[in-house]
């Protein structure tokens, strides 16, 4: 297993906490809007304060690519993903967020006219398979519509994200470009919640799930899914990183009385099938990225 790899793996482990400090916020009394607006005010100031350390690169947090990589992308992603914590609660929602590696082969398919491979197709079709069985009730109708609809939609942006980012990694620094979008997503968070029913609600109770949010989920795992990205063809590092689901469903479980049933071992079963297919055509690096 190369390096790139084990730091998609790393970053899928650190994500797969954020249903759970994102629900901890919602017990703190913040509201999903006021979660996100919250932790990426923390995350701001991360970046603010690691570009006047000499941390970040100030060209790179400025670039404009990653502007519309924070406000075109991520915004949508984030916040159709808290609200689909909200609804349907961590399992399930990181379960829909997880169609993901099927929306990179779609992407790759209309943008770049690069048709899957079977190697390829039998590890997003087990990925999908692991997710829905890890969603356990998605089988028996219990799964609001709308909840569903936030679901998806954050897999398609969260996919989005790692297709746009795989092509801009070669030629921007990767820790001043995670660090740039998460300063850059706090105006997309203002806006939302401006716009949104009912706004943001921020409580003191919940500042230190934000920051956890801000300085580890945001920063640090980004910092090293960005790393790894330079060497992982986009459609690899999604499958790999469903490393999050799997965990993300334990935690659902451990911590908060989520239902565990007989369908959580074959799910997990699946997504491990998924990363042996998925290696057995990763291509390269150039050739992933060629128009």
């Amino acid at each position: 297993m190369n390096r790139s790899l084990l730091l998609v793996y790393a970053a899928s482990a650190l994500w797969s906490t954020i249903g759970v400090a994102t629900r901890l916020g919602y017990l703190a009394g913040c509201s999903p809007l006021g979660m996100l607006v919250a932790r990426q005010a923390v995350a701001a100031l991360a970046t603010i304060l690691g570009v006047a350390a000499g941390l970040y690169r100030a060209g790179v947090v400025l670039d404009r690519r990653v502007v519309v990589l924070a406000l075109g992308l991520f915004t949508p992603f984030y916040t159709a993903y808290y609200y689909a914590v909200d609804a349907l609660g961590v399992g399930r929602a990181a379960a829909l967020l997880y169609t993901a590696p099927a929306w990179v082969l779609l992407y790759q398919l209309a943008l770049e006219k690069r048709r899957p491979g079977p190697w390829r197709l039998a590890a997003t079709v087990l990925t999908l398979a692991g997710a829905l069985l890890l969603a356990g009730e998605a089988r028996s109708g219990l799964i609001p519509a709308g909840g569903l609809l936030w679901g998806l939609t954050s897999g398609a942006f969260y996919a989005a994200t790692i297709y746009a980012a795989a092509r801009l990694v070669a030629g921007l620094e990767p820790a001043s470009m995670a660090a740039g979008v998460q300063a850059w997503l706090l105006l997309g968070a203002l806006a939302v919640a401006a716009a949104a029913p009912g706004g943001a609600v921020v409580t003191a109770s919940c500042l230190p799930a934000a920051a956890y949010l801000a300085l580890v989920v945001s920063h640090l795992s980004y910092v090293l899914f960005y790393r790894g990205l330079g060497g992982v063809e986009p459609h690899r590092a999604s499958v790999a990183a469903t490393l999050e689901l799997v965990l993300s469903v334990a935690w659902g479980w451990l911590l908060f009385d989520e239902p565990f049933t007989g369908s959580y071992a074959a799910g997990a079963a699946a997504i491990a099938a998924a990363q042996l297919l998925a290696g057995r055509s990763q291509p390269t690096r150039r050739d992933s990225l060629a128009p």
